[in-house]
């Protein structure tokens, strides 16, 4: 009664989640596969793993044991950030999640899944050789928010994604596309790589800035989103040198999405969360705020969530008021994102075999993880 209780309650948040970045352009947020920086919830697929006894007597070897084979089960779930609810996306009743031709939540590809009003959008690479010759293309789908009337809305020829995040600004999705360095025999030659957008009101894709070519001087190199700071998006970009043994050189960009005005960041950016960035100079680490502040810490490797950072293991500090704590969920839960009353973590789940099966979200009070010192 209770597994069915929180089934219904979850659904029902699904249903009915706030209207927080809806289509009419005025909000920015993004999505990576773990989360997305809206405040209300996130969708992501997890990477569930099933034992399936094969008859044939096929069998996988964990630990040094045989046992039966698994099998990787890409499911569509929803975290619902104010209750604290995980659900997998499937309205469908009684539905045991193991059917790709019948549950909603199944046969995704994986990768970010981004909500837009009542619509949630994601990327999926078709690729390959057909007659010979090689093709690449992105394909751009949809759905309704329950997961159910999947559908192609777009799809973008000699194109892949490149999609460790989305990003929602200005009515448009943005991400990153890669023209892969593959001739029609598949040769390999250099990847190009394109800050592009997608228009869902309009279907249209677009290529807005040519990254490689005006970032990278037209050399060997890789570009992510990392997220929206001050009215830009933020983007890293990687120059390989031609001796691989050498350091690649590290550029830190913000465009804006209006007028495609690209700023140089000086330093490294680490982490980008609503209203803040964690940026290193190799030595000090500063949190930049977009009202305006800038707080100074020793060191570099932290972590920065909300007002916490965590600087390591077991320390983590409040970067406004200098309130030090105890990090006390270390090496059990990864965090997420900061949540208006807590935080939203996720662990994963082992089997009988040791290996990891699932990963589970929830969301934690702050004397859960943090004490005070």
């Amino acid at each position: 009664m209770k597994k069915l209780l929180m089934l219904i309650l979850a659904m029902t948040v699904l249903c009915s989640c706030g209207s927080a970045g809806g289509s009419g352009g005025t909000e920015s947020y993004w999505a990576t596969e773990r989360y997305s920086s809206r405040s209300d919830g996130f969708y992501y697929v997890k990477n569930r793993m099933e034992q399936s006894p094969m008859s044939d007597g096929s069998f996988g070897i964990v630990g040094g044991k045989q046992v039966p084979a698994y099998t990787s089960v890409k499911t569509l779930c929803y975290f619902d950030t104010v209750s604290g609810v995980e659900a997998i996306v499937c309205p469908k009743p009684n539905c045991p999640h193991t059917d790709p031709e019948s549950c909603f939540a199944l046969g995704f590809d994986g990768g970010p899944v981004i909500r837009i009003g009542e619509k949630i959008y994601w990327l999926e690479h078709s690729h390959g050789f057909e007659d010979g010759e090689f093709y690449d293309e992105i394909i751009v789908m949809r759905a309704d928010k329950s997961g159910i009337s999947r559908e192609e809305a777009a799809r973008v020829k000699d194109r892949s994604p490149y999609n460790t995040c989305l990003l929602y600004s200005g009515g448009k999705i943005w991400f990153i596309a890669k023209e892969v360095g593959y001739d029609k025999s598949g040769s390999n030659g250099e990847d190009v790589f394109y800050l592009s957008s997608y228009d869902p009101a309009s279907g249209k894709y677009s290529e807005k800035l040519n990254l490689t070519k005006k970032i990278l001087g037209g050399e060997t190199g890789q570009a992510s989103i990392l997220g929206f700071f001050d009215g830009g998006i933020i983007i890293e970009l990687y120059k390989f040198p031609a001796d691989m043994s050498a350091k690649a050189t590290e550029y830190n960009i913000s465009v804006d999405p209006k007028s495609l005005d690209i700023t140089y960041i000086d330093g490294d950016v680490k982490s980008v969360c609503t209203g803040a960035m964690e940026v290193s100079d190799g030595e000090n680490c500063e949190i930049r705020c977009e009202s305006g502040e800038v707080y100074t810490f020793e060191g570099e490797e932290f972590q920065l969530f909300g007002d916490i950072l965590i600087i390591s293991d077991s320390e983590a500090i409040n970067y406004k008021t200098g309130q030090k704590y105890k990090y006390k969920a270390s090496g059990r839960y990864q965090i997420a994102a900061a949540a208006e009353d807590g935080y939203v973590v996720w662990e994963f789940v082992t089997d009988e075999n040791g290996l990891v099966t699932d990963t589970v979200y929830k969301k934690l009070a702050k004397d859960e993880l943090f004490e005070a010192e």
